[in-house]
């Protein structure tokens, strides 16, 4: 017979789920966390000493319950292995479009100066030759910028202000995303692209790094004070990534990758 103070935890944690559950249903931008409940009700049996933990570690107090289970929902929803996977691929082609809007402004560059050696001999064209005049004419049809539009007039010929050419700002724009150097927007996406080859190692680092990743955990007890044991980080991985029997990870797993991050360096969690 199961152990009662198990069912306590287990319905406790499973009502929180069925209310987010209700809440977030019809509404398309929470479709993978309704997925994700629903894996997590199916998997109850695998998951009833992680609600124990859970709600021990949350000291019972709701709102920090919640907190936990919105913060394992967005890791798993959004920093799952397939969109760790569309995150690589969006950083190579961000690293793909610097260099060749390096390349095309190089380019133009050229263009620009080959232009300026031609003009006026014999033959001339009616396109901007300062800056301030692209500018202007680019803020023409813009209402939110008439004011900067009235300013920028003002500047030829009575305060001694010379813009840069316009070769050598499109030479600067070339030169910015030439060393531009591509990084993650957040924790979690550090987190989930650590690694130049993908592995499952990426997603439990996310999912850690999500449920520390600040101090919400503020109805009185002290955010340090929360810590989830490695079998819980463990069967909540094997659940939310639906693992097979022979794919399942225990707590050797997780203290392995968290000796791994300090001997490098870093640190995921409170530990």
């Amino acid at each position: 017979m199961s152990h009662p103070a198990m069912h306590s935890t287990t319905r406790q944690c499973e009502n929180v789920l069925r209310k987010k559950r209700v809440r977030y249903a019809g509404k398309q931008p929470f479709k993978k966390e309704c997925d994700l409940i629903d894996k997590m009700l199916a998997w109850r049996v695998g998951l009833i000493d992680a609600y124990t933990d859970i709600i021990g570690a949350a000291g019972q107090h709701h709102q920090n319950i919640e907190v936990v289970f919105d913060r394992i929902l967005n890791a798993a929803a959004g920093w799952n292995p397939e969109e760790a996977k569309s995150m690589r691929g969006r950083k190579r082609a961000l690293e793909s479009l610097n260099a060749d809007i390096a390349k095309q402004a190089d380019k133009l560059v050229r263009l620009l100066k080959q232009r300026e050696n031609i003009y006026g001999h014999s033959f001339g064209s009616d396109h901007s030759i300062i800056l301030e005049d692209l500018i202007i004419q680019s803020v023409e049809n813009d209402p939110k910028s008439c004011l900067l539009q009235d300013e920028l007039k003002k500047l030829p010929h009575h305060t001694g202000f010379h813009f840069p050419s316009i070769a050598r700002v499109i030479e600067q724009m070339g030169a910015e995303a030439q060393n531009a150097q591509v990084y993650p927007c957040d924790v979690l996406t550090e987190q989930a692209t650590k690694t130049e080859r993908p592995s499952l190692r990426d997603f439990v680092r996310a999912l850690i790094s999500n449920l520390y990743r600040d101090n919400s955990y503020s109805t009185g007890q002290q955010p340090n004070s929360f810590k989830l044991k490695d079998d819980t980080i463990a069967s909540l991985t094997n659940c939310l990534l639906d693992f097979d029997p022979d794919d399942l990870i225990d707590a050797q797993y997780v203290k392995s990758l968290r000796q791994t991050e300090r001997n490098i360096g870093g640190k995921i969690g409170p530990w």
